[in-house]
């Protein structure tokens, strides 16, 4: 049972694995995984990150072993959750008995919450394993035949440092245990040890602070610098100053909870915390009644058949009770919280129904079965309905990654908005060492344009957002430097492609159109391949009348005069629309296009023209031409 066990553990774990896309946490984790400790310290006061450094070190090292994919990124997770089966299960056999080990063992195996966080890479499963391990050092630190062994105070201190690295809400199992221990030293227990009380206490507190100071250490850096609203330094000392509850509101993009009904607050708490626990995460909400009258009814029994009396049953009581407790307390002060935070307390639970049910295997089977039924049901068709999910589609950016892959070009500037852009890539995408990034939050404009010398070509990255979008400073500065040769959305995200255009001399081609702008340009003899940019500079002189609205249009034409490329755009990025102009006013217009991957060899034309953005009629010159030529561009045979 112990092989088989774990292995059912990886085979439940391992299924369709890599099917969903990666999610923001992941990218985010990935992200930080390629970082120093010290520049992700200070990198996560601008992206607003409330991580924890382990698990993200721990990715490190991983993927500098393996290729970085969905597969294998996840992997880590898989590991952690198969560990933490066969822990639990040594763990249940040791304070019970062979039976209520495997019981608890194939809970922890077929529990939807422990397969869901199993595959993705975040810390939640390495939380479990550090609690499960953590409760299991402390069973034998208590325990009566091998209480002397001073190793098992480091695997004490080793389990607090992974658990709290791995999430903050660890904290509260670290009060937990220390509860547990201090209950142990004062409560009448006819198997305790003889020791001094205050001493043992003392010691077990120590071990657990050996054990989240590197961790307070590092977070305490982040808010104090993020309190300061600087980039901060670890060398630069650290202010002797308390966050209040509003700094700690700021610190993750978090608010404060305005609550007018505690009661239906408290409600959706512990519904919440049921739903996804228990059920499974983003399950349907009609199975609670189903699951949970047969839950409570095993864990009833656990809770009044309990036996074990070296871990009593109040550790278990207070492993559930006390987080939750304390939870609730934070989630009626702050948004910043959800179920899944709380997945620790599992292993305790499933400690009670394996308890309860070997109660009922003795007393009642058929109650046994009916349980046992009831979750096989529910489980088995949420877990039916999980594999099959591909996730949300607007949310998967590798459609968008496999584009920027191929129209990337070396010496791209990677301009990115959000932090997790720049993991999804490094997944996605085996060439990412090719790419040179730009992570623009907490930044201004000053840095990007210094990181934007002499570059040629820019990309934005942008979410539910567009390079025009009020507020988007980034765009707006690439609007007004470079020209824009396209966007591309995805789902919920875009791709803006800025091109530099070429410096070909002074202006001495001009067209005038009907209604008086004149149009000048230096004619363009390109030499491109498939994916490459296009990008002239048009320069246009206001007539003295007033203008209409007009829409600037830039095409590439085949010999046959058909349309292979264009990009249609107001005056210089749409930051000079026609009617801003002046009488005689010179607007310099920076226009570009990219090349398709498909196009075939052979000589092009470009073309420009203008047409009206209110009738969509184009604008004609005054030798009665629709479009102006403006040159050639050669697309060369492909050498293979």
């Amino acid at each position: 049972m112990a092989i088989l066990l774990p292995l059912g553990a990886f085979v439940l774990r391992v299924i369709r694995l890599d099917y969903k896309p990666l999610w923001w946490d992941e990218g985010r984790n990935v992200f930080f995984a390629n970082l120093d400790w010290q520049s992700a310290a200070n990198v996560a006061v601008r992206s607003g990150d409330v991580n924890p450094p382990v698990y993200r070190m721990l990715l490190s090292a991983w993927m500098s072993t393996v290729s970085p994919s969905p597969l294998t990124i996840r992997l880590l997770s898989v590991f952690f959750g198969v560990l933490t089966v066969a822990v639990i299960y040594r763990f249940a056999v040791e304070i019970f008995n062979r039976r209520v080990g495997t019981i608890t063992g194939v809970l922890s195996a077929c529990a939807p919450a422990f397969i869901y966080y199993s595959q993705e890479a975040k810390g939640y499963t390495l939380m479990v394993l550090a609690v499960v391990w953590s409760s299991w050092v402390w069973y034998r630190l208590h325990s009566s035949t091998l209480n002397k062994q001073q190793s098992l105070w480091w695997s004490a201190s080793i389990a607090t440092f992974m658990g709290a690295g791995s999430h903050y809400f660890y904290f509260l199992f670290v009060f937990t245990q220390i509860v547990w221990t201090a209950a142990w030293c004062w409560l009448p227990d006819g198997n305790k040890r003889t020791t001094p009380n205050t001493k043992h206490l003392v010691k077990w507190i120590a071990v657990q602070t050996l054990g989240v100071t590197p961790i307070l250490i590092y977070s305490w850096h982040s808010i104090i610098a993020l309190m300061a609203g600087s980039k901060g330094s670890l060398s630069g000392g650290l202010p002797f100053h308390i966050p209040s509850l509003d700094d700690l509101a700021r610190w993750g993009a978090t608010t404060m909870l305005e609550s007018s009904n505690p009661y239906r607050h408290v409600s959706l708490f512990l519904g919440e915390f049921f739903h996804e626990n228990i059920i499974g995460p983003n399950s349907m909400s009609n199975l609670r009644l189903v699951i949970g009258s047969t839950v409570l009814v095993a864990i009833y029994m656990g809770l009044r058949r309990y036996s074990s009396k070296v871990f009593p049953k109040k550790n278990l009581v207070m492993w559930v009770f006390i987080p939750s407790i304390l939870s609730l307390i934070f989630s009626f002060m702050f948004s910043y919280y959800y179920a899944r935070f709380l997945i620790f307390v599992l292993p305790a639970i499933f400690l009670l129904i394996a308890s309860g049910l070997q109660s009922l295997w003795k007393s009642g089977r058929v109650l046994f079965f009916a349980t046992g039924l009831a979750l096989l049901v529910v489980w088995t068709g949420y877990l039916s309905s999980y594999y099959t999910d591909p996730g949300d589609i607007d949310e998967d950016w590798r459609g968008l990654v496999d584009y920027l892959a191929q129209a990337h070009r070396p010496g791209d500037l990677v301009v990115h908005t959000y932090d997790w852009m720049q993991g999804y890539i490094h997944v996605y995408t085996e060439s990412n060492d090719d790419f040179d990034y730009f992570y623009v939050a907490g930044l201004n404009t000053k840095s990007l344009a210094s990181m934007s010398v002499a570059r040629e070509r820019l990309w934005l990255l942008d979410y539910e957002n567009t390079p025009f979008s009020y507020g988007n400073w980034p765009g707006a500065w690439m609007r007004e430097h470079y020209a824009l040769a396209g966007t591309h959305t995805f789902g919920n995200s875009s791709i803006s492609a800025f091109v530099h255009p070429d410096n070909l001399g002074n202006v001495d081609r001009s067209v005038r159109f009907t209604n008086g702008i004149e149009m000048n340009w230096v004619p363009v003899e390109y030499k491109r391949n498939s994916g490459d940019a296009v990008a002239v500079e048009l320069v246009f002189g206001a007539p003295t009348k007033r203008l209409d609205a007009y829409q600037i249009f830039l095409h590439l034409l085949d010999s046959e005069g058909k349309l292979i490329a264009g990009n249609d755009i107001g005056p210089y990025n749409n930051l000079r629309p026609t009617v801003t102009w002046s009488a005689g006013e010179i607007v310099h217009s920076p226009h570009a296009l990219l090349l398709p991957f498909d196009i075939v060899a052979g000589e092009y034309e470009l073309h420009a023209g203008m047409y009206s953005i209110e009738t969509g009629m184009r604008l004609l010159t005054e030798n009665g031409k629709e479009s102006v030529r403006l040159g050639l561009v050669e697309i060369p045979q492909k050498k293979f």
